[in-house]
């Protein structure tokens, strides 16, 4: 089943690039959903105390591996229901969410990047970067944990993690500036990302940031995990999340989303991700087959970086003589 909203950077490409057995739409992004309650049932009678308005959504990328009760039906402000069943009201949805534990992955980001402080930190006060989605998303969840991921880079002695979150800390008045935390008390929760930040200073890639995330996930007994990151990274990630439960798939059980920062990588758009699938189509011409164009795309990574100029140089000389 494939639910299409719109977002087709992140469903349909990321559907093809993952072949993930299931890849849902749970939410259009920033759909204000009214939180607590349930198809806009039991709505608050009262005038002077207003329902929460959601400001995250995200999207199903591995189904459960225990057999929950419609996991892939999760949408924009929803917390997941229990086993046992759904629940109704704020209350008790809270407490499902304290019970049962959501954990969150931050995807850490090259230090050196070209804008990084946009991507991580965003543009008040509407476009919310990795690290103010992430803090809503942990208010909005009662999440359990919140890991930060790292990478090979380092800065002023400080890993990708540690560097994002002493960031984080440095500038957490200025969440106020971002509108969609208006609704969110910063005092309570930086007590709660206080008590629930962890870092990841060990991984060195996205493959082994996304397994790391969820063996700590596993090991703090969460229910469902949420990958934080931005939309020109975020189908890689998912990619990588799906490929770690493939090779382990004792290593989480339960369902895995993602859930879009507001901003990109400098200078590109969600548009700009490419995704490149093996060969399945029936219409295809099989003869070409053997050639594995996906295979051709993944060797070019793999070019010494002092001939790669060279190398693209002559590419684009080929793409242009072939009318590409």
């Amino acid at each position: 089943t494939f639910y299409y909203w719109p977002w087709p950077w992140i469903l349909f490409p990321a559907a093809r690039f993952i072949g993930c057995p299931v890849l849902q739409s749970i939410g259009p992004f920033k759909h204000l959903l009214m939180e607590g309650y349930s198809d806009g049932k039991d709505l608050p009678v009262s005038n002077t105390d207003p329902p929460k308005i959601r400001h995250t959504a995200s999207f199903l990328v591995c189904a459960a591996a225990a057999k929950m009760r419609y996991p892939a039906k999760k949408r924009s402000g929803e917390l997941l229901s229990n086993v046992s069943g759904v629940v109704h009201g704020f209350e008790d949805k809270h407490a499902v969410a304290q019970l049962a534990g959501t954990g969150i992955l931050v995807h850490g980001c090259h230090v050196s990047a070209d804008g990084w402080v946009d991507i991580v930190w965003g543009k008040p006060p509407h476009e919310l970067g990795r690290l103010p989605h992430a803090v809503l998303l942990a208010w909005e969840e009662s999440a359990k944990v919140v890991i930060f991921g790292t990478g090979a880079s380092e800065k002023n002695g400080l890993k990708e993690s540690e560097y994002t979150l002493k960031y984080l800390w440095d500038h957490w008045d200025s969440l106020a500036e971002f509108e969609p935390l208006h609704q969110v008390p910063l005092d309570q929760a930086k007590a709660l990302m206080r008590r629930i930040c962890l870092l990841d200073t060990v991984t060195q890639n996205t493959d082994q940031e996304a397994r790391e995330g969820l063996r700590v996930m596993s090991e703090r007994s969460c229910h469902h995990a949420i990958f934080v990151s931005s939309p020109t990274h975020l189908p890689r990630c998912l990619a990588c999340a799906c490929k770690v439960v493939e090779n382990e798939p004792d290593l989480f059980s339960g369902p895995i989303y993602a859930s879009p920062s507001d901003t990109c990588y400098h200078d590109a758009h969600a548009g700009d991700v490419v995704v490149v699938e093996p060969p399945h189509r029936g219409d295809r011409d099989k003869s070409l087959d053997a050639l594995k164009f996906h295979e051709l795309v993944r060797r070019t990574y793999r070019v010494p970086k002092e001939k790669k100029g060279a190398f693209l140089g002559k590419l684009q000389l080929l793409l242009e003589a072939s009318g590409a």
